[in-house]
């Protein structure tokens, strides 16, 4: 009787070490959730003030473009991580550290916002799944075919609407 009674208290305490560690770790996932929203949050006003200022500039010349507006972010942040004294690329450490106005917390923000908007605009295009209205791709010519009659794949009329039409 004795074992028994120690094998089921070694069972619970196994069960109530299982139910802490679930309980951690939900919290855990209701804290990232919580940041990450109020993260996405800020994204989205900051990319729509910046489109009042600035239309769709980022993509004016296309795909191509595009990808070097961000490929410079990326130069910018890169560069910022070679600051002597301090680990190279060591992300986190530079950001703890700079306490600068517009420091390298900015780089990573303003990247992270390219991207969002790569991924908006190719969602618009139809090209990738649109999450609000759960609606796959539309048409071929979006994905990049060559009957897109604007060159770089920029229409400034459908793309940079008035600023009346955007706020």
């Amino acid at each position: 009787m004795a074992d028994t009674l120690a094998a089921a208290a070694v069972v619970v305490d196994q069960a109530a070490a299982a139910v802490v560690v679930v309980v951690e770790h939900n919290s855990r996932i209701a804290d990232l959730k919580e940041r990450l929203l109020a993260l996405a949050k800020r994204d989205a006003e900051c990319v729509f003030k910046k489109d009042v200022e600035y239309g769709h500039s980022w993509r004016k010349r296309g795909g191509v473009g595009a990808f070097f507006v961000i490929a410079r972010k990326w130069d910018r942040l890169e560069e910022r991580l070679r600051h002597v004294g301090l680990i190279q690329y060591d992300l986190f450490e530079h950001i703890a550290v700079d306490s600068r106005e517009e420091g390298i917390i900015d780089d990573v923000r303003d990247l992270r916002q390219y991207l969002l908007l790569v991924e908006e605009t190719m969602m618009a295009r139809g090209v990738l799944m649109d999450i609000l209205k759960h609606s796959p791709a539309r048409s071929s010519s979006a994905r990049g075919g060559v009957d897109h009659p604007h060159p770089f794949g920029y229409d400034p009329v459908q793309d940079d609407p008035p600023i009346t039409e955007r706020e």
